[in-house]
């Protein structure tokens, strides 16, 4: 049963599950829609109305955490541990980044500098949080685990945004641990190939960054439907 991913281009949540299915070789189809007028076929299929959805014949998955589970349990290898308490302290992580994208669309949305500025702080705070995480699980080598995943569509997108990508070399020792884990993932070919050849473009154009500049001050709260 060949899959079906519903996707908007520039989505880190869409951008989690791609990777997970380029880097474990599952084929499946991509339809990119358009947030603001979204085909009656997909609102008939997806009750949140929002991206990633992954249809599996008949059945509809939503939510990326979800959808990501369900194909690292039906595709090998698997990711995820499979001892309880590693896995569920794992999958909390996974959650962690949730926010962490979250603080990064508010601040790229943001309609002033000084909550730019807030957004920036929350994000780059987050991310210094996972440092002891990933010291720990990284003491045998580098690699793009199920948490990684999760993480990667963020790192990527920060590098992509000079103020923020600055911002986040001052904040962390790029010889760290947690510094040359974040440049593993930003340049993994897993992750810089499971974006559209536009994504750059794209991304800038939906956030005004050109506009806006490195002296953040960003508007545009003018896109909805893109979930976790």
């Amino acid at each position: 049963m060949r899959l079906r991913l519903i996707s908007f281009a520039i989505c880190p949540y869409v951008h989690r599950t791609r990777i997970l299915l380029d880097q474990k070789g599952v084929a499946y189809d991509t339809d990119y829609i358009d947030l603001d007028q979204k085909p009656s076929w997909f609102l008939d299929r997806v009750p949140t109305g929002k991206v990633p959805a992954l249809f599996v014949g008949n059945e509809t998955l939503f939510e990326s955490n979800v959808i990501n589970e369900y194909l690292d349990d039906t595709t090998a290898p698997a990711l995820l541990p499979t001892e309880p308490l590693t896995r569920a302290r794992e999958k909390a992580w996974i959650a962690y980044s949730d926010g962490l994208l979250l603080s990064l669309f508010r601040a790229l949305k943001a309609e002033s500098s000084t909550e730019y500025d807030k957004h920036k702080t929350a994000l780059l705070n987050g991310i210094a949080g996972i440092e002891d995480f990933v010291t720990n699980r990284t003491r045998n080598g580098f690699q793009l685990g199920a948490f990684e995943i999760a993480v990667a569509p963020l790192l990527f997108r920060i590098a992509q945004v000079p103020d923020l990508r600055n911002a986040l070399w001052s904040r962390i020792d790029e010889s760290s641990t947690l510094g040359r884990w974040s440049r593993y993932l930003i340049e993994h070919t897993a992750v810089t190939n499971s974006v559209p050849a536009d994504f750059v473009a794209r991304f800038t154009e939906f956030f005004d960054l050109t506009a806006q500049g490195n002296s953040r001050s960003v508007q545009g709260n003018r896109r909805h439907g893109v979930a976790s």
